[in-house]
């Protein structure tokens, strides 16, 4: 596992963020683009959802909308703020993935995007993990994405530190895993069933040059984007499909594992 830094520590890092982006209210108006594709491969089968890493609520509100029973925790305050103050009566809840306040066996389907990786101390780390595993039934399916050390994830860094030349990058930002690393934690009690490299948002949407006229900075809103993608223009979605579909372990950010729990 690869500790990436940056100058601020990630549960600073999330809460501005959150307290930016609004809340994602919306159902996805793109079905094709992460997280809502892989969410979609169990969603069918699925009765009790737990999005753990809810975030600001983009597959809770998609999959409350569909009738689904579903639940969200977040550890951040604002994330949680913005659901609540959007619809009071939502079922999400600040709280941690390392101590959930579910019983054991509860959902028959977790999805943890963007989760794991944010959590620095191994001891914690160990806890997440386990704690997905309890509240899990025997035989119920775990969807959850994790960064990786791929070209793309350090060209994103790169950028990123150019454009911030005089911070101090001392503090955990996150994790970057490797596929059997992912599968040392999940496995025996998990077993990874399939595995996709793909990523949340190119490394060329840094570049404004390359967005959609829609998304440009002066006029972007990060709530419509989860919902519809981060849109690239023209340029842009040929040179990422080129990079994409040539070396897709080395152009993607994240990697997506599909994983059932034992039958006991």
């Amino acid at each position: 596992m690869k500790k990436v830094f940056r100058s601020k520590q990630n549960s600073e890092y999330w809460e501005k963020r959150w307290l930016d982006s609004g809340c994602d209210k919306n159902e996805f108006s793109n079905m094709e683009i992460y997280p809502i594709k892989f969410a979609q491969l169990v969603a069918d089968k699925a009765d009790r959802i737990l999005e753990a890493g809810c975030g600001t609520g983009r597959l809770y509100f998609h999959y409350k909308k569909q009738g689904k029973d579903i639940k969200g925790i977040d550890f951040s305050e604002n994330a949680i703020t913005a659901i609540k103050s959007h619809a009071p009566d939502a079922q999400v809840e600040r709280g941690s993935i390392t101590d959930l306040p579910y019983d054991s066996g509860y959902f028959d389907t977790v999805f943890a995007f963007g989760l794991y990786h944010n959590i620095e101390d191994m001891n914690e780390l160990t806890k997440a993990f386990s704690e997905t595993k309890r509240v899990l039934q025997p035989g119920g399916s775990l969807v959850a994405s994790f960064r990786f050390d791929s070209v793309e994830n350090n060209l994103i860094e790169r950028i990123v530190r150019k454009r911030q030349q005089e911070s101090n990058y001392n503090q955990f930002h996150r994790w970057h895993f490797t596929l059997s690393e992912i599968k040392a934690f999940l496995e025996p009690e998990i077993l990874v069933e399939d595995v996709y490299y793909v990523r949340n948002v190119s490394f060329l949407f840094k570049f404004d040059f390359f967005r959609a006229k829609s998304m440009k900075a002066d006029s972007f809103d990060e709530s419509r984007a989860r919902a519809s993608g981060f849109q690239l223009n023209g340029l842009g979605k040929m040179l990422d499909r080129v990079l994409h579909t040539c070396f897709p372990t080395l152009f993607s950010n994240l990697i997506v594992v599909v994983g059932k729990k034992a039958a006991t």
